[in-house]
């Protein structure tokens, strides 16, 4: 048992030992192809290093008008040791551009002729110029591929490329052509003012340049005008802050013109130098106030590489137009837009005049009812001004809100001002009108303070009143139980006497002849057949004159009642004569104080007296 375990021992270890010769064979054969393959990788660098080929520039830009492009196409034999044979230009091959828009010639020869460099030695250089040009005006771009032939020194042929990007050259920019530049102190343009803008043009490119016109645009309220006279100084001198090549342009001789609004200026400015136009910019009678933006655009044209071009720049110059002395009296006034400047006016005129009592009794009340300080106030005032800009835009066909100037403001103000006295007045007459409708007055008849007190809310039953002394009462104006304090109009009783029932059927005297009082009986006979025996009018009428002259009745009733048997010669109304009041009478009087009786009841003013 023994032996055979020394055995398998044996065994096992005779295993291990086959299986590291086995590992150490692969390992060494794993280490030869690795050398083989990083001799084989060597040898080919080594061999492609033999030659560097460059070109310079790596791309180009041909100019249109037919002028050549030059390239240079360098090789060079990088090796230490070894030297290059047959070295050719053999060929070369265009992308993307047509074979007849490019022209390429080698060392001026053609293709079939260039020249081969039979041997170039450790570390030397050879050149090829190539010479490119387009042959039409048509854009090219694209690339040109070299393929450069040669042999190592083990004789065998190798190839090498070079890769050259060719472009038509792209038009200069107006933009990269000059600079423009606005040189003013213009911040605010009031309306019907002008202010007066440098426009400077700077010629950067190394050709001249033309200015054939500029072209300023902006709001229609806003016009422009070249400023000759200021040109012609401006362009002779020199400005001291630029360089000795940044030069005034001098003057051109050619006409300056004005045409639908261009201005044709036509001139030449040289390379590196400045020309100015000074133009004043003029705001009209009536503008928009707020920013606004001028635009002023450049026409220009030059020759690039013989060829002429045209272009544009267009610089802009942002200016805020105001009315002179808007901001300020709107400030002023706490108003905060012109919008509400009319009625504002319009109020204020009103408030002013209502202070002031014109056309109004000094014992009126004094304070206006509506102030700034109110909401409405400032309703009533957007109201006005609503009115008066609809009445502007659709009848007078003047948007003042849209575009104005200082003319609109001041007749704008005054025209508020005259609205508001206008109003004022209108009011002040009809509050007049209004107060002499229900106020006595000393020349009132009896019929009239009748309807008076009807307006009045009164009846034909008044409070009795006296003054001391005096026993006759007259009537107090107002209602019942009133304060005897302050102003009170108070009234004498009214006298109604009757006529007798019947007048004769004629009157005149027998001297008035026949036929006139013959007329007189037939008329009268004809209304009494109308209207009835003046005895039943008479007595329907009385009748409706004691129902009115009560508590109950109506002050409007009873004065039509009295009026119709005075226009019908029933009846006369008169004032009755006391002895301290025969008219109607405001009081307190001098030396007089009303007293009223304690308990007493309204009575009827009207008193009937025998004949």
């Amino acid at each position: 048992m023994l032996q055979k375990k020394k055995l398998s021992i044996f065994n096992r270890q005779k295993q291990n030992k086959h299986f590291w010769i086995i590992k150490m064979a692969i390992i060494f054969i794993t280490s030869l192809l690795l050398i083989q393959t990083i001799s084989f990788y060597s040898s080919v660098y080594a061999q492609s290093s033999l030659m560097s080929l460059e070109i310079l520039p790596t791309s180009v830009e041909l100019p249109i008008s037919n002028e050549e492009a030059k390239v240079l196409i360098i090789v060079r034999n990088t090796s230490t040791k070894d030297r290059l044979q047959e070295i050719k230009l053999a060929d070369w091959w265009l992308s993307s551009i047509d074979d007849n828009n490019l022209s390429i010639n080698i060392n001026g020869d053609k293709k079939e002729n260039i020249k081969t460099v039979d041997s170039l030695p450790p570390g030397g250089e050879f050149t090829w110029t190539v010479t490119l040009s387009q042959k039409n005006s048509e854009p090219i771009i694209g690339k040109v591929y070299f393929q450069i032939d040669y042999q190592n020194k083990a004789g065998i042929s190798k190839v090498a490329n070079a890769v050259l990007e060719v472009k038509s050259q792209t038009p200069k920019k107006a933009e990269e052509i000059v600079d423009i530049e606005i040189k003013t102190t213009l911040e605010t343009l009031n309306e019907n003012r002008s202010a007066l803008a440098y426009l400077i043009i700077k010629n950067k490119a190394y050709f001249p340049i033309t200015i054939e016109k500029v072209v300023p645009s902006g709001p229609s309220f806003i016009s422009f005008e070249k400023n000759l006279n200021l040109e012609k100084s401006s362009n002779q001198n020199v400005n001291p802050t630029q360089s000795p090549t940044d030069k005034e342009s001098p003057p051109n001789k050619a006409p300056i013109q004005l045409q639908n609004g261009e201005t044709v200026i036509n001139q030449d400015v040289a390379p590196n130098t400045k020309y100015s136009i000074p133009i004043n910019i003029k705001a009209g009678q009536q503008v928009k106030p707020g920013k606004h933006t001028l635009l002023f655009d450049i026409k220009l044209k030059w020759k690039q590489d013989e060829k002429e071009q045209t272009g544009n720049v267009i610089e802009e110059k942002e200016v805020n137009v105001g009315v002179f002395g808007e901001s300020a009296i709107l400030e002023l006034l706490k108003v905060p837009s012109l919008f509400i400047l009319p009625g504002f006016l319009v109020l204020m005129t009103i408030r002013q005049l209502w202070i002031w009592r014109l056309f109004r009794a000094n014992d009126e009340e004094a304070e206006f009812p509506l102030n700034p300080d109110q909401v409405e106030f400032w309703f009533f005032g957007v109201f006005i001004s609503l009115t008066i800009a609809f009445v502007c835009n659709v009848i007078l066909k003047n948007n003042y809100l849209e575009e104005y100037g200082t003319n609109d403001i001041f007749f704008l103000w005054i025209y508020s001002i005259i609205l508001g006295l206008i109003v004022y007045s209108i009011l002040s007459l009809w509050q007049n009108w209004s107060k002499q409708q229900i106020t006595p007055n000393p020349h009132d008849a009896p019929i009239t303070i009748l309807e008076k007190l009807h307006r009045r809310n009164l009846n034909a039953s008044l409070e009795p009143v006296s003054v001391a002394g005096q026993d006759r009462d007259g009537f107090l104006v107002a209602q019942p139980n009133s304060s005897l304090e302050g102003t009170h109009w108070v009234i004498p009783p009214i006298a109604l006497k009757y006529r007798p029932a019947r007048q004769p059927l004629t009157d005149l005297p027998v001297e008035a002849g026949l036929i006139p009082r013959i007329s007189q009986w037939v008329t009268r006979n004809i209304i009494h057949m109308i209207m009835g025996a003046p005895e039943t009018n008479f007595t329907h009428l009385q009748r409706n004159i004691n129902q009115q002259r009560g508590r109950q009745g109506r002050a409007d009733e009873l004065a039509k009642l009295l009026k119709q048997g005075q226009d019908s010669d029933f009846l006369t109304v008169s004032w009755q004569n006391l002895d301290w009041i025969q008219r109607p009478t405001q009081f307190p009087q001098p030396g007089t104080q009303l007293q009223r009786h304690e308990g007493a009841e309204p009575s009827s003013i009207v008193q009937i007296e025998d004949v």
